[in-house]
């Protein structure tokens, strides 16, 4: 279920729930409209909360920015930001990076991920991944 709920600014807030599984997800949302010449960002403000109702776990999330680019030639939407998502009872939290392709020495098939994973406050050796996908994946990146 989604529902505007204020207009001036306008928030939208949501609810999803898989009742079999005892899963729930609400958010409330609200964006903040730039423009940057050939492109508009938009920057989602808000945040969501997964909620795992046979753990009493809830994980808070925050949401990424989005771009429309070349909005005057060929337009094409990309994501960018840090999202961060915290489940405060087991202390688990992740931290996601979108990169958003530069200007110049980048190649249109190509994309960075950044992804560092933190739990119990300490980072894991092998959840700092630093991976070129393009078609080829490299050696140390393990998806």
């Amino acid at each position: 279920m989604a529902e505007q709920v204020s207009h001036h600014p306008p928030i939208s807030a949501f609810y999803a729930e898989r009742f079999n599984k005892k899963i729930q997800f609400n958010a409330h949302i609200w964006t903040k409209l730039k423009f940057l010449g050939m492109s508009i960002g938009v920057h989602n403000i808000g945040q969501g909360c997964v909620s795992c109702l046979d753990y009493d776990e809830h994980y808070i999330l925050t949401f990424p920015n989005g771009y429309g680019r070349s909005v005057l030639t060929v337009p094409w939407v990309e994501l960018g930001r840090e999202c961060n998502i915290n489940c405060s009872k087991t202390g688990y939290s992740a931290n996601i990076v979108f990169h958003t392709k530069p200007f110049c020495g980048a190649r249109s098939t190509e994309l960075l991920l950044l992804h560092r994973v933190v739990v119990f406050n300490q980072l894991l050796l092998f959840g700092f991944f630093l991976c070129q996908l393009n078609h080829i994946l490299l050696p140390n990146c393990p998806f």
